[in-house]
């Protein structure tokens, strides 16, 4: 399941060969920890049966309290759907059992972006930059988004610079202008994102961007892309995604990962799986 995360492979089939392989896992050993934990980030990230996540993150935890991955992507299950503060123990915990993979700690501070608490999000990230993880990618970029959507713009602004130092991106640097009401700024550096290769995490990059800029055809042009980014509903917690909402599209892409979009509530609400994207893969091995 690793390999679909990463935004150079995001792809359907990886997805299906992961969920068959993890099926598999079960079908030979029903008490296996890992399988449970792989079939749960499956349903979570791609699946959508959002009812079958839940149940597999707790009989992988049940098998096997101690799996820091486990806690981990249960955090961010339970960040989507506005419960906060089980999303943070969730991810305290994974960062206690394995405090050695950064992941686990770098990225504790967007799990406030699910009830939009930007100003602790942004006190607690600014702890790792100007600590251990001054310059650990992620934590900046979470720096960056967090110091933004809470109205420290310079600071925002300069992480953004910080990021494209360290990998040289500059969806960050577009997106922190836009949100500090740089306009002019923000819309060069995207549409010089829009001329690099694209994949589905630049779509999505270019989506909020959008957003934030108020640019109606262009946000709905870039979450079209497919295959859409697989973090794509953890996008709409953010504020600039409010504006959309209720256009068709967007119900329609959520009606296709099984999720409901209500007025007033920020977290979408889970709906039974209707859509399965995903053809079934011949198990591995």
């Amino acid at each position: 399941m690793t390999l679909g995360h990463n935004s150079l492979v995001n792809a359907p089939e990886v997805w299906s060969l992961g969920r068959s392989a993890a099926l598999r896992a079960i079908r030979l050993d029903s008490l296996s920890a890992e399988g449970w934990a792989a079939l749960a980030n499956y349903e979570t990230y791609w699946g959508r049966d959002w009812a079958a996540a839940e149940r597999a993150f707790r009989r992988a935890d049940e098998l096997n309290p101690s799996m820091a991955y486990n806690h981990y992507h249960y955090a961010w299950y339970l960040t989507l759907f506005g419960r906060v503060e089980e999303a943070v123990k969730e991810h305290r915990r994974a960062a206690q059992l394995d405090p050695l993979t950064p992941f686990h700690t770098v990225w504790l501070p967007a799990v406030y972006f699910g009830s939009r608490d930007f100003q602790t999000a942004y006190e607690e990230a600014k702890k790792l930059v100007e600590g251990a993880y001054a310059d650990d990618f992620t934590a900046v970029r979470v720096f960056a988004r967090s110091a933004a959507y809470s109205g420290h713009y310079d600071e925002a602004i300069a992480a953004a610079w910080k990021a494209n130092e360290l990998r040289g991106v500059i969806g960050m640097l577009a997106l922190t202008h836009a949100a500090a009401g740089r306009t002019q700024e923000a819309r060069r550096f995207a549409e010089e994102l829009e001329q690099r290769p694209m994949n589905a995490s630049r779509a999505k990059s270019l989506v909020e961007i959008y957003a934030t800029l108020g640019d109606r055809e262009k946000t709905l042009q870039w979450l079209a892309w497919e295959p859409p980014m697989f973090s794509l509903p953890w996008l709409f917690n953010l504020p600039p995604m409010d504006a959309f909402r209720d256009e068709p599209e967007v119900q329609a892409l959520f009606r296709r990962m099984n999720l409901g979009l209500e007025p007033g509530r920020i977290a979408p609400v889970p709906l039974p799986p209707e859509h399965r994207d995903l053809p079934e893969a011949e198990p591995i091995g």
